[in-house]
């Protein structure tokens, strides 16, 4: 509660002495060299020259032999992005649009195959529809892994890894309040506010608050949000900062996405074309709504010149009530207009703790220099999804009538299905090795060990080692070619018809 109130003061006291939309202002006791390393190439303008994603440091990502984009600040304010989803749409390599516009979440593909979700190198999105949309306003960067990477984030894709960074607090004195008006009677209003608390700047704050009423292109579905993010750094001294970032989220929507009939939409139909607008469902009755409570805490250390050491870790709270009805199967009866829909109604949750502790270093050893990562990284996760399936009941997609709908579910009708317990610990080390300012080698190795414990069943245990293994070379004239070999795993929940339990799901790649 002080933080909030802190915060609030700080937020007020900025607001009051801007004097324009981006206000900055800087000490007259500040030296020249204090001003000048206060200087962040990385978050200025449209391109990202370096990325904390490939590496798990702050390395170029010319000098990493990996395949890294990566989206700033203001390269999502010009794309005009609303959802993360629309902001990843010109990524190489990457398709936004596997479920076309949905309310429910980000959905994306990385090279043909489903990417892992991060927020601030931690894992952020576990079991199905019980997670909360993460809004941009929110974020000051993207960055897109392409391809395996399990050795250095534990279980994933082939495709690789989306991590979302928030943003953090800055000593200089920075607002912005904003109001939006749009189509589908589209209101939203905004605020970032940025500065320091105390008179040596050791203590920063910052408060993101976004509100929104708004319909979508799909008739009686919303796309209510109500995002506050304080945050908070603190350098406790020279050496040592820590900062905590809180998420405070409450969406209200429904189900945009309605499965139409192939007939009608990619191919013709004797009665036109399904309107877009169109909803499947049943007003009243179709919602989802998510509400999440997180807190991320960060704390970097420098031990000296050479050495630091980072923890990073969340603790997670989001839960989610879906109700919803689709057509099933996707086809029209024998009269080319209507559709038998399936009525179903879930509650579910989510409780997660997710922390990951480095230690950096850099060694010289003859004509080579190391960049060193050693890492131990933990996730335990509580899903539990309970659900029900109501009657059948057909709906004309050209003339929709509704509220003659029956048998619908109800939350009476939910059945307490098992909930899963899930824990992953993981150890790597990573090396880049940089010879002669010329040639690069980076190399890295994990072994991980993953226990799923179903309520009422009994735990099994996935374990699996990957590694990573890329060669560069420095061009004069910015080029980098590289080779580079990695590896993935992803567990898989369950047992076969012999009662022995899955082994994890590994990819392989090679890149150049």
């Amino acid at each position: 509660m002080n933080i909030h109130k802190t915060l609030l003061a700080a937020s007020i006291l900025a607001a009051l002495t801007a004097t324009n939309v981006h206000a900055q202002e800087e000490s007259p006791e500040k030296t020249q060299e204090e001003m000048m390393e206060t200087i962040k190439v990385s978050s200025r303008g449209l391109i990202s020259y370096v990325s904390a994603t490939g590496a798990k440091s702050d390395t170029p990502i010319i000098e990493t032999p990996l395949s890294v984009s990566v989206l700033t600040e203001t390269r999502i304010e010009d794309l005009g992005a609303v959802t993360v989803q629309d902001a990843i749409g010109y990524v190489a390599g990457l398709y936004n649009g596997p479920y076309g516009v949905d309310t429910r979440g980000d959905w994306a593909q990385i090279r043909g195959v489903s990417p892992v979700q991060y927020l601030d190198g931690l894992k952020s999105l576990f079991g199905y529809y019980n997670n909360v949309r993460i809004n941009p306003y929110s974020l000051g960067q993207i960055e897109i892994l392409k391809g395996p990477s399990s050795v250095l984030y534990g279980q994933g894709s082939t495709g690789g890894i989306i991590n979302l960074v928030s943003k953090r607090p800055q000593a200089e004195t920075e607002g912005q309040f904003w109001a939006q008006l749009g189509n589908y009677s589209r209101k939203q209003v905004a605020g970032d506010i940025t500065g320091a608390l105390n008179d040596d700047a050791s203590l920063t704050g910052r408060f993101i608050g976004l509100y929104r009423n708004s319909d979508t292109q799909t008739d009686f579905v919303p796309d209510n949000s109500l995002v506050l993010n304080p945050s908070l750094s603190w350098h406790a001294s020279e050496d040592t900062k820590i900062t905590l970032i809180g998420n405070i989220q409450r969406n209200e929507s429904g189900s945009s996405t309605q499965f139409f009939p192939w007939q009608g939409t990619l191919f013709p139909n004797e009665f036109g074309q399904i309107d877009s607008s169109t909803f499947v469902s049943e007003p009243g009755f179709d919602k989802y709504d998510t509400e999440q409570d997180a807190l991320t805490a960060i704390v970097e250390h420098d031990i000296n010149l050479n050495w630091s050491l980072r923890l990073a870790s969340r603790y997670n709270d989001s839960h989610a009530d879906y109700n919803t009805m689709y057509g099933w199967p996707p086809v029209f009866a024998d009269d080319n207009r209507t559709v038998n829909r399936v009525s179903y109604l879930s509650r579910a949750d989510a409780r997660t703790w997710t922390s990951d502790l480095q230690l950096h270093g850099s060694v010289i050893t003859g004509a080579v220099e190391h960049d060193l990562v050693f890492g131990l990284d933990f996730q335990d996760s509580y899903t539990d999804n309970d659900y029900a399936y109501g009657a059948m009941n057909p709906l004309d997609l050209y003339a929709p009538v509704y509220g003659q709908a029956t048998g619908l579910p109800t939350e009476s009708d939910v059945v307490d299905y098992a909930s899963l317990t899930s824990q992953q610990t993981g150890v790597y080390v990573q090396d880049n090795m940089r010879i002669d300012d010329k040639w690069l080698i980076s190399a890295a190795l994990r072994r991980d060990r993953a226990t799923n414990n179903p309520e009422g069943g009994s735990a099994t245990d996935q374990y699996a080692t990957t590694g990573r293994l890329g060669f560069m070379y420095l061009m004069d004239g910015g080029l980098s070619p590289y080779l580079s070999y990695s590896e993935s795993f992803s567990p898989l929940i369950g047992r076969d018809a012999y009662e022995n339990p899955y082994v994890p799901l590994e990819g392989k790649q090679w890149e150049a």
